[in-house]
């Protein structure tokens, strides 16, 4: 392989065939395919220093953007909709290219595809036995070259970096394609123009209600905190806390005491604090979380003209998520619990027309168990119409207070105990989502739910034992999701994920039509499994 640079236009090249002089002229050729990957300063500071085009496995050109731009780049090559672009993380590359004016519509994503086909992990340097070609990691790269940023290193080092890693991107295309399910990538690639789009518009920030939530969530953090400090410890340290609640006796609950990671040190995660019975547990969860809701979203909010997030297609359920403040953690009026907050977080978010049309798939994953198990009871439950014709809700049709009833319990316990089952809960993880220390009690609860929905426990038994022989999820679609194997997780996590992939699995392939319905709107955020439309929608529009 051959690697030159033309230090007069800031290009380099590298491939198979010797360079000429004229080799650019290649990139005006026909080209149905070429391979992008770009290089930015770091994670965080997202300006590209410089783009890789590859125009095969085996030929390549590289063109720095800063902080000198190349006289040279082939913006025709990127911009022309005809050309498939092919990249390994889209999302990433394209938000970083986003005043260039890229076209984003005619897109692949060999992350994606890797995804799709059930890989166990979709970094390029992880695929490198598909591509066979030489990658490296960015992180190990810097700490060679003892360099912060890519600003840092030399040029000629970012350059073969970058286009190594488009050209492997080229060839994984290559040796992904032919195992791919066409049609159904293809509708994955139309969500990530939509999710760029969400991504640079962000929404208005109502400045004046922000100030009034933050003086709110930092008068409940003051006052968690000074019930703490009445008792001798920081809720902030979590070396304080697992001290003063050893010291009281709340670990007792446990048959074996949690530790941290390091083995260390007791843990005081959400999940072990709320296994506790000792009343300090709470206070310190309700400390945490409205210091943190400040912290990360409300504070930072009064610096900024609009709220922004990144969204990704990478997780494994193929849901999307977002980043760089993460919207999908951003209360509203209520918890999941149907408790209520002190103050609606969201609402600080505004709509630019005045107006939001909210579209919700409400009760996805439990509409889907009863797809795909068949169970009559539950279906009968959400054939029914909401609302009865005097406009009050059909009770009938409330498939959690349903359940209520036929517990004889509240309704809240119902909607928890059908979403543990929708999320494939054992009998432990069961007692942990309803905050019981009697697994007694939960079995009867898990029993009577069978009882209630038959054909949905016997899919569930059904597939959780099918699991541990054949490793793999299948959701609505047809779409396969690889399980973690009994090295990577318990039994129990396994069989949990046996169930909660394909209904989470499910409801995104659902969620992800529904934003390809939408993309002529104004689409402004998705959050879990409801859309925000900017601007008054007409219910026949959908």
């Amino acid at each position: 392989m051959y690697f030159a640079e033309d230090s007069a236009t800031h290009s380099f090249y590298y491939g198979d065939i010797e360079p000429y002089v004229g080799i650019g002229k290649i990139l005006n050729e026909t080209h149905p395919f070429i391979a992008v990957d770009v290089e930015t300063i770091s994670l965080k500071e997202r300006i590209a220093v410089g783009i890789g085009i590859a125009l095969s496995p085996t030929c390549g050109f590289y063109f720095q953007l800063f902080p000198t731009m190349s006289t040279i780049v082939p913006w025709h090559l990127l911009k022309d909709p005809a050309i498939t672009k092919i990249f390994h993380n889209s999302l990433f590359d394209l938000s970083a290219l986003r005043e260039y004016g890229i076209d984003n519509t005619n897109i692949m994503d060999t992350n994606i595809m890797s995804r799709l086909l059930c890989h166990p992990a979709s970094g390029l340097l992880d695929l490198s036995f598909i591509h066979k070609m030489e990658v490296h990691n960015m992180k190990d790269v810097l700490a060679e070259h003892k360099a912060r940023t890519t600003l840092d290193l030399p040029p000629t080092i970012t350059a073969m970096k970058c286009l190594q890693d488009c050209m492997a991107t080229y060839k994984l295309f290559q040796e992904l394609w032919e195992d791919s399910n066409h049609d159904y990538l293809a509708t994955e690639m139309k969500v990530i123009p939509i999710c760029i789009g969400m991504s640079n518009r962000g929404l208005m920030i109502d400045q004046t209600m922000r100030r009034e939530v933050e003086d709110k969530l930092q008068a409940e953090a003051d006052f968690y905190l000074s019930i703490c400090e009445e008792e001798g410890f920081n809720p902030g340290s979590n070396q304080q806390v697992a001290y003063m609640l050893s010291k009281r006796g709340a670990y007792k609950v446990f048959h074996r005491l949690p530790f941290t990671d390091s083995k260390t040190n007791l843990s005081t995660n959400v999940k072990v604090l709320s296994q506790m019975d000792d009343v300090l547990a709470p206070i310190v969860l309700k400390y945490r979380e409205y210091t943190k809701l400040n912290s990360t979203y409300i504070k930072p909010w009064g610096h900024e003209d609009r709220a922004t997030t990144r969204f990704h297609l990478d997780a494994i359920t193929g849901r999307p998520s977002s980043t760089d403040r993460n919207m999908q953690n951003i209360p509203g009026k209520f918890r999941k619990d149907g408790s209520e907050y002190p103050c609606n977080c969201r609402g600080i978010l505004l709509p630019d027309n005045g107006t939001w049309t909210d579209v919700d798939w409400e009760q996805g994953e439990p509409r889907v168990l009863a797809y795909l198990s068949g169970d009559r009871e539950m279906q009968h439950i959400f054939s029914l119409p909401k609302y009865n014709h005097d406009g009050s809700r059909n009770e009938a049709a409330d498939v959690h207070l349903q359940v209520a009833i036929f517990m004889d319990a509240p309704r809240r316990l119902g909607k928890l105990v059908n979403l543990a089952m929708t999320y494939g809960a054992t009998d432990q993880t069961l007692m942990e989502h309803l905050g019981m220390n009697n697994i007694n009690r939960v079995r009867q609860l898990r029993a009577m739910w069978g009882r209630k929905f038959p054909q949905a426990m016997d899919w569930i038994d059904s597939r959780q034992e099918d699991a541990i022989r054949t490793g793999v999820a299948r959701t609505v679609f047809g779409r396969n999701i690889r399980l973690p194997t009994q090295e990577e997780e318990s039994i129990d996590g396994i069989r949990r994920k046996a169930i909660d992939y394909p209904c989470q699995g499910s409801m995104a392939e659902i969620l992800i039509r529904g934003l390809i319905a939408c993309k002529d709107l104004t689409l402004a955020l998705q959050v879990h499994d409801e859309l925000l439309v900017d601007g008054y929608i007409p219910e026949h529009r959908f």
